[in-house]
Formats: structure tokens, C-alpha cells, sequence
């Protein structure tokens, strides 16, 4: 499911202004971490997290569960 074109600009402005890096480059938006494959997510669910958020597994985890690494 793609996300229309006005959400594409608000996450990519959102992206910009938080962190300093753009949506756009095939790295995490959180740290920086060009290292991103598909491979180093947990799960489908978690990649296609990626696609929503651009926050590599590490930071995911760091997000979603209040900074502890499972």
C-alpha cells in the first residue's frame, strides 16, 4: 500500500526536520546506518515497518520497546 503523495511529503519534511536525513537514501533516518538490508529485519512485519518509518531494526527496537534490545 502506497501513501499519497502530500503524506509522502509531510513524512519526508517530518524526517528532515527530526533527524536530518532524508526518506529518500536507503539508510536509517534514526542513526544514520547505511547498512540496511532486508535480512537484518526480524520479520516481514518489521521491514515493512522500514518502508513506513526508515528505522533500521536496532532503532526500531529501541522505539517500540521503550529502549530495550530483545
Amino acid at each position: 500500500m502506497s501513501k499519497s503523495p502530500a503524506m509522502e511529503v509531510f513524512c519526508e519534511s517530518m524526517a528532515q526536520a527530526m533527524f536530518g536525513r532524508s526518506r529518500k537514501d536507503d539508510a536509517c533516518v534514526f542513526c544514520g546506518s547505511t547498512k540496511v538490508n532486508r535480512e537484518d529485519f526480524r520479520d516481514p512485519i518489521s521491514f515493512r515497518e522500514y518502508g513506513i518509518s526508515h528505522l533500521c531494526q536496532i532503532c526500531q527496537d529501541k522505539t517500540f520497546s521503550g529502549g530495550e534490545n530483545e
